[in-house]
């Protein structure tokens, strides 16, 4: 039996205003739990280990391997978030720290034009994003992100567009690839290192 949990707040508005946004449906059951209920799901999950709370209160919301959404009881500004990766913002082709670097300028632009609850978080991310691959791409982050959702190989539209940069490009088009692709990409390092040629 699932330990008794709270819905998530605003979730109707919320989930309709992402979908209209990035054009596809999010479905997932969402709910407000405790910090030890998603202790036990991250450790479920494989985010953590047996005993290990160490890193318990850097998750606001995961999303679970079973299809569900849960979130802090202490951060409800995190549903936004965590629904407009259920949209479609996911890191199964892009890496981790760009995924949720586009899932924060969805939030925003959403949280500006539609009035719902969000805080910032992975502001360093979204700093890298908006300056340097941006401005690149010549698109905003909501722009990309609808790419993102509607696009098979959503990494190599994105290293195509950094491969044609006059900086960028003569890294050639796999080093930049890897520098934003699920798993050699999750972190931003490698792009951090192809931006300093």
């Amino acid at each position: 039996m699932r330990p008794r949990s709270t819905p998530c707040p605003q979730d109707g508005p919320i989930r309709r205003a992402v979908q209209r946004l990035l054009g596809r449906p999010t479905d997932a059951p969402c709910a407000l739990v405790t910090r030890e209920t998603m202790t036990k799901q991250l450790r479920r999950d494989g985010w953590l280990s047996a005993g290990d709370t160490s890193g318990v209160d850097d998750f606001y919301g995961i999303h679970t391997d079973d299809g569900r959404i849960l979130v802090r009881d202490t951060a409800p500004w995190s549903v936004l978030h965590e629904r407009i990766h259920d949209g479609g913002i996911v890191d199964d082709r892009l890496g981790r720290w760009l995924v949720e670097a586009l899932t924060e300028c969805v939030a925003e632009h959403l949280h500006e034009t539609d009035g719902l609850p969000w805080a910032p978080t992975y502001e360093h991310y979204r700093e890298l994003l908006e300056r340097e691959i941006l401005p690149r791409l010549g698109l905003s982050g909501v722009e990309l992100a609808q790419v993102v959702v509607r696009s098979r190989r959503p990494d190599k539209y994105v290293a195509r567009g950094l491969h044609a940069d006059p900086v960028l490009g003569r890294a050639g088009f796999r080093r930049i690839w890897n520098a934003i692709r699920r798993g050699p990409g999750d972190e931003p390092d490698a792009l951090q290192g192809l931006l300093r040629l």
